[in-house]
């Protein structure tokens, strides 16, 4: 008989590993895919939406964070970040600025912007349901 010996298993769960494996995801809105026309633009929307919706009311929207950051969160090199930020700019679904000492650039959705972009690319998407409003039951 051959003595039985412990070894290290590439999947054992420990609380390390646990924590990385449960990150928060990132997750891109399939219409983010269709209205830019592309996989990092709509994932750099998606982020932003989803940063703008904890902003505090004193913030007017602007989104503050360092090149850094924003690399860290998206998963995006400086370049393709760089890129993405561009296409948005294009579309006009973000605005930027850059302010303070040293100058650090600011973002904001334009939220207006991107409803009518979605608003029109669902009724490309489906122009036989085209209507002017969806009346509510009451």
């Amino acid at each position: 008989m051959r003595p039985h010996t412990e070894t290290f298993s590439p999947f054992q769960l420990d609380a390390a590993l646990l924590l990385d494996i449960f990150d928060e995801p990132i997750v891109i809105q399939r219409n983010f895919l269709k209205l830019t026309g592309s996989l990092n633009t709509a994932m750099l929307l998606s982020w932003i939406v989803t940063l703008s919706q904890d902003q505090t009311f004193d913030s007017d929207g602007w989104l503050r964070l360092t090149q850094s950051t924003w690399q860290q969160d998206t998963g995006l090199s400086r370049f393709e970040l760089e890129s993405a930020r561009a296409a948005l700019r294009k579309h006009e679904l973000i605005e930027e600025r850059r302010k303070g000492m040293p100058a650090k650039t600011e973002m904001r959705l334009n939220v207006n912007r991107l409803a009518q972009a979605l608003h029109d690319q669902a009724h490309r998407s489906y122009p036989n349901l085209a209507t002017d409003h969806v009346e509510q039951a009451g």
